[in-house]
């Protein structure tokens, strides 16, 4: 999702996020949520904090370009159930 370097990203759900960082994702946040639904959000400029327990709406990092890309835009999947990526549409406009 192409947005500006530094727009906050919020949790689309409740659950325990963890911060890491990779050659292909840079800055990312796992979030595993209450329902057992997982998001992988890659590509950020910074963190908000460190891993933690979230609540859905609370801003977990921001928009950039790390990892493998030179774009800022938001690299953002979901997994329901920890299985198959789906369309992260209906979840992210849920909360925007």
């Amino acid at each position: 999702m192409m947005a500006s370097r530094g727009t906050p990203l919020v949790a689309v759900e409740a659950g325990n996020a963890r911060f890491k960082t990779n050659g292909l994702g840079g800055k990312a946040v796992s979030l595993v949520g209450a329902s057992g639904t997982r998001y992988y959000y890659a590509h950020l400029s910074a963190w908000e904090g460190s891993s933690r327990t979230v609540s859905r709406g609370e801003v977990i990092g921001y928009v950039g370009a790390t990892g493998n890309t030179s774009v800022n835009h938001l690299h953002f999947e979901v997994r329901p159930g920890g299985g198959r990526t789906v369309n992260p549409y209906p979840y992210v406009a849920a909360v925007c």
